[in-house]
C-alpha cells in the first residue's frame, strides 16, 4: 500500500504515518525492502509504501515479543 493513500484515509500526513510506522518496524526488528518503495500493480509506479508482509512480521514480532514477556 503506498503511504499517501493510507495516511489519507487514517487523516494524517503522509510523512507523520511514515515516521510512526517506520518506527514501529524498528522497535520490531523488521526492515522494510526496496528501500521503502512498493508498487500497488503491474505498470503502477514505485512510490513510498508498506507491504503487507512487512507490517504482518512486525506483527508477529511483537506477538513473540509479547509472550516472551508474559513468560
Amino acid at each position: 500500500m503506498y503511504s499517501a493513500n493510507l495516511a489519507e484515509a487514517l487523516g494524517m500526513t503522509p510523512q507523520a504515518l511514515g515516521s510512526e510506522l517506520s518506527k514501529i518496524l524498528r522497535e520490531a526488528g523488521v526492515r522494510r525492502p526496496g528501500k521503502g518503495t512498493v508498487r500497488v500493480g503491474t505498470g503502477q509506479p514505485f512510490r513510498l509504501g508498506f507491504l503487507a508482509e512487512t507490517l504482518e512480521a512486525a506483527i508477529a514480532m511483537y506477538h513473540v515479543k509479547a509472550a516472551a514477556v508474559a513468560a
